[in-house]
């Protein structure tokens, strides 16, 4: 049996969640729901057993962005015609519980994956997003081991869709992970446009599939992509 203790100042159960916890707790569970599906307000507050007025000041908040661990992770919120209104995420929160070496071993592996000539960016914000949630003391640790010094930033995760339309690297990697074809054509040959998918990245070059099952295997500089043809949805 657990037994109960009392604070002495408050006569309050100090082991009982406050309601800051309970909140903070509530809106991870609201980052994971939406991971499976975008959501209206009146579904997630089922889900969360508690009333919809709750619910609408959580994603609020949510949407101008919840700090955990040194980042700062926000959802979106979407329209179907003129009056439903949905809830969507693609924030995966991931805690690793590492030690010191185990995270210099995985900073280093950033560093160097970001000095690649088209995926340097995805890897540069992985690599701030785990650095911003070191102590100063691990900080302290490791920082000689580390290429350059680095200065601790508020990070904020990129929606999906924003990180697409801001970073030709990202929509690389976007590519690849859905799947979804692109036109592209190569330098050498700019009048012949292919449709293809991206089925693998290798250091700075691509493996692209036609679809008519063709295969290639291109420096990322010689291929030109329309950029313009890409829908995110």
């Amino acid at each position: 049996m657990v037994k109960t203790e009392y604070s002495s100042v408050t006569g309050e159960d100090i082991n009982k969640p406050t309601q800051e916890e309970i909140r903070l707790l509530r809106r991870l569970s609201i980052l994971k729901l939406l991971q499976d599906k975008p959501m209206r307000t009146k579904e997630i507050a089922e889900l969360c057993d508690v009333d919809e007025r709750t619910i609408r000041s959580d994603v609020d908040a949510l949407r101008v962005g919840l700090n955990f661990l040194g980042v700062k992770v926000k959802i979106d919120s979407k329209h179907k015609g003129s009056q439903e209104h949905y809830y969507i995420s693609n924030v995966h929160p991931i805690f690793l519980a590492l030690n010191s070496t185990v995270v210099l071993a995985l900073l280093r592996l950033l560093e160097e994956a970001s000095k690649g000539q088209f995926s340097g960016s995805v890897y540069e914000h992985i690599f701030n997003m785990v650095y911003s949630q070191l102590t100063e003391y691990a900080k302290e640790l490791i920082q000689d081991k580390l290429e350059k010094k680095y200065d601790s930033t508020e990070i904020q995760n990129l929606l999906e869709e924003e990180a697409v339309n801001e970073s030709e690297h990202h929509a690389i990697a976007y590519l690849f992970k859905s799947g979804k074809p692109v036109t592209v054509s190569f330098t050498n040959e700019l009048a012949i446009i292919r449709e293809v998918q991206i089925t693998d990245i290798r250091g700075n070059e691509l493996c692209l599939r036609a679809m008519d099952g063709t295969e290639y295997l291109a420096e990322y500089s010689d291929v030109v992509i329309n950029w313009h043809k890409i829908d995110y949805k």
